[in-house]
């Protein structure tokens, strides 16, 4: 048995693979500067206005606790939704590269231990691994805390 196939877009930061569902990815921009925001984690870097909405961007390295690397040409922002209060929120990470899109059916997905993972294990939906590559798909909607999201969005 083979279960129900899903489609999640890879990324990369520092040297792991990462994925998300492309169900919740609106679009997938190149690196723009922010309007930065007083009084926000510093994992929120700032918001954009995309098409007459505001949009907080967090940097998914230091939401991560990874160490802040300078933006560059391959440094992309992911669109995406996260659910919150039963609504959708759309918000942007930041990633140092975009991969590709991976067909995952659910019984290759794998529960993650603290062991395996440099990241919080909250924020983790579990391990896969493709063509001898593991890769870590996140939980989007455990990976903001979203007081502080929407308080950068109200600052606006």
């Amino acid at each position: 048995m083979t279960g129900q196939m899903h489609q999640y877009l890879s990324f990369d930061l520092d040297s792991n693979e990462y994925a998300v569902s492309i169900l919740r990815i609106q679009e997938i921009r190149g690196y723009e500067k922010t309007k930065s925001l007083p009084n926000v984690p510093k994992y929120i870097v700032g918001v954009i206005n995309l098409r007459g909405s505001v949009i907080p961007i967090v940097d998914l390295r230091l939401r991560f606790g990874l160490e802040k690397r300078d933006y560059t040409a391959t440094t992309v922002v992911i669109i995406v939704h996260i659910k919150f209060n039963g609504r959708y929120r759309k918000v942007g990470i930041i990633v140092d590269a975009v991969n590709e899109v991976y067909d995952v059916p659910d019984n290759q997905i794998q529960e993650c231990t603290e062991i395996m993972q440099e990241i919080d294990i909250r924020f983790v939906k579990g391990i896969t691994t493709i063509s001898d590559a593991m890769i870590t798909i996140i939980d989007l909607d455990k990976v903001f805390n979203f007081k502080e999201v929407e308080a950068a969005v109200a600052v606006q």
